[in-house]
């Protein structure tokens, strides 16, 4: 079990908080080994093992009815000296109807820290406890975690051979679900696995979860979104692709399934962020990935282009860094992302190839055109080039997600 230390610094920045700290997304990204990480650091820190309540509900839920009392109950008694300090390790907890109640109420009425995972969002329900809770997402793992779990020797020499480019290129293609990479490089095999997830994510948190009456249809808005990682779009445009297919829809009815799919950590939406009016705007986001290898489970070998599979991991890597990501307006031009944090912002454009002029003066206009003070980075797969035109610096793809290189 590699240990994740990212996770378990920002677990550690709440220590002792009385919020509930909720690990949140898809299922298969290490939530629940995360969880057993956070145990063994909380017994290291001396609280005694009878004191660290963990439960898995996928797991252990069949001798507990699936209702928020009897919940209640049940870990209420498991404090058997209630003057004492437990805490609470609740994986999976959307297993149980009205979970919430439970949770917040046992909060009340102990001294405890709780810490659950979830694989849906959930946000309607929870917006009435906005207060009481911290989200912590989780993702699959990042480059420099996966090279981790293989065991790669990163030195110097192995980060410029071709075997260390080939592994990058494998990790953009299949992606970070940990169980993915124990595997043989096999590719039937790992394409198998990628597609038991994706199926079972749809069936169980997207279709039955929440009811959806046309599955058929739900597929095909994935599909879709999918084929189109990284593009601008809109609901109406997901909406009229579907009419040109011969579905009859609404609109309404696009966007409630495109939630659906938010809430169920399938898809992120970059909203789009007009630079010159500081604003974000209402219309043309895009999506992208919580994974790269649900693309297996959707399209099957029909991958997507290799920028398109390094945009979706730039994104991901800048949620990891804590940044929000929007896509940049400025003017007719667009930027592929604005990432923001507190007082810092970084214009990104993600290219291929930097392979000729025209394609520099391309890429780069849109940078360009923006006047501020603020970091404008092009990340690409070319392996050596120097320029810095107008404040505007290239960082190799493989140095942005091992952060090598400062931003």
């Amino acid at each position: 079990m590699i240990q994740r230390p990212h996770y378990m610094d920002l677990l550690e920045k709440h220590f002792d908080s009385p919020l509930v700290k909720m690990l949140v997304g898809i299922k298969r990204t290490g939530k629940s080994s995360v969880l057993a990480l956070l145990a063994d650091r909380l017994q290291a820190g001396g609280i005694l093992p009878d004191h660290i309540i963990s439960i898995n509900f996928e797991a252990d839920i069949q001798y507990m009815d699936k209702d928020a009392e009897s919940l209640f109950q049940y870990l209420i008694n498991k404090a058997e000296e209630q003057e004492e300090k437990y805490y609470f390790l609740l994986d999976e907890i959307q297993e149980v109807e009205d979970w919430e109640n439970a949770v917040f109420r046992l909060q009340e009425n102990i001294d405890c820290e709780i810490y659950v995972t979830r694989s849906t969002g959930q946000m309607r329900v929870l917006e009435e406890w906005r207060d009481k809770y911290v989200e912590i997402p989780i993702y699959p793992f990042c480059f420099w975690e996966y090279l981790e779990y293989l065991e790669v020797d990163c030195g110097e020499k192995y980060c410029d051979s071709d075997m260390f480019y080939d592994l990058f290129l494998r990790f953009l293609k299949y992606g970070g679900f940990p169980g993915v990479h124990w595997m043989s490089s096999d590719e039937e095999l790992v394409s198998q696995h990628l597609k038991g997830i994706y199926a079972y994510v749809m069936l169980k948190d997207v279709i039955q979860r929440n009811k959806i009456r046309d599955a058929v249809l739900m597929e095909e808005i994935v599909r879709y979104l999918v084929q189109n990682i990284g593009k601008t779009m809109s609901v109406k445009s997901i909406c009229d692709f579907m009419k040109s297919q011969g579905k009859k829809l609404g609109m309404d009815t696009v966007y409630s399934y495109v939630k659906v799919l938010e809430e169920s950590f399938l898809f992120y939406k970059a909203p789009r962020y007009d630079i010159k009016g500081e604003r974000v705007l209402e219309t043309l986001e895009r999506y992208f990935l919580c994974d790269a290898g649900i693309s297996y489970g959707v399209l099957g070998y029909q991958i997507l282009t290799r920028e398109a599979l390094l945009e979706n991991a730039v994104y991901l890597e800048l949620l990891r860094r804590g940044y929000k990501v929007y896509v940049g307006k400025f003017n007719a031009k667009e930027i592929d992302f604005v990432a923001m944090k507190e007082m810092e912002r970084i214009y990104i454009q993600v290219v291929d190839l930097l392979d000729s002029e025209t394609t520099v003066e391309k890429e780069l206009a849109s940078l360009k055109a923006i006047r501020d003070n603020f970091v404008k980075l092009v990340i690409s797969f070319d392996k050596e080039l120097t320029f810095k035109v107008e404040g505007i610096k290239w960082i190799n793809a493989v140095d942005f997600l091992m952060n090598t290189n400062d931003m």
